[in-house]
């Protein structure tokens, strides 16, 4: 049966080899994003997410605008203080070509956050935040993110377990087993009710025998909960300084 099947897959890549070829992804991903169709409560939250990308590195990386004047959640270890903010440009859906400058605001080492702001002419769709509090080992949840460079991809896993440190002040972890992979760090972890409830900032990371990095499905995001009170801290703060000037 195994040889029937694998010979059967012989013929069907002799027949359409383009499917056969590893420049395939390349080619798809240069394709357009479809846009339209009908919303629902995980697909409208795509205009929340950004390309945060490093030129010279050609590094690439997720954020999540958590304030419509242009507030964006990431992790600090895709961004941070030191970089030359001149080669930081960021996408917004679904427009891969238009690039933006953006603003280093804050960072916490601790939590593996970085605030980031950029300026446009428009107000932007911020992300409903859930309470993660809330959440339960074996809920279904779905993580869009940015992985080896497609843009705007969404997976879906369960949580499959729920921890939490006490260190002056309460940090909760979530584990899940959404599919991720470089590029998918500081994207957002969404319930079934579109809200979201976490950022992914690791995940266990294997070895193929070609010594290709893989990830498995125990990957780790940091709880909206515990993120929230610092964000939206520095937020108001920063707020509050720009207009005094």
């Amino acid at each position: 049966m195994k040889n029937i099947i694998l010979l059967g897959l012989i013929l069907l890549l002799s027949i359409f080899p383009a499917l056969a070829d590893p420049d395939i992804a390349n080619i798809i991903k240069s394709l357009p994003h479809k846009t339209t169709g009908e919303k629902n409560v995980i697909n409208e939250n795509l205009e929340s997410i950004v390309i945060i990308h490093h030129d010279p590195s050609d590094s690439y990386g997720t954020g999540v605008i958590i304030d419509d004047r242009g507030y964006i959640l990431t992790c600090k270890h895709i961004v941070n203080h030191d970089m030359d903010w001149e080669d930081i440009r960021v996408n917004l859906y679904p427009d891969e070509d238009k690039s933006y400058n953006i603003s280093f605001i804050w960072s916490l080492d601790l939590l593996d956050i970085s605030i980031l702001k950029i300026d446009v002419d428009r107000k932007l769709r911020p992300i409903k935040m859930g309470q993660s509090h809330k959440t339960v080992v074996g809920e279904r949840v779905y993580l869009i993110s940015n992985p080896v460079y497609h843009a705007w991809q969404v997976t879906d896993g369960i949580i499959s377990d729920l921890r939490y440190s006490e260190i002056g002040f309460r940090m909760d972890f979530i584990i899940a087993s959404t599919p991720i992979q470089h590029g998918s760090s500081g994207g957002a972890l969404l319930n079934e009710q579109g809200e979201m409830i976490g950022i992914i900032f690791s995940g266990v990371m294997t070895w193929t025998f070609t010594r290709t990095s893989i990830f498995g499905s125990i990957n780790y995001f940091m709880a909206i909960d515990t993120i929230r009170p610092f964000a939206w801290e520095i937020i108001l703060a920063h707020i509050w300084l720009s207009n005094r000037k």
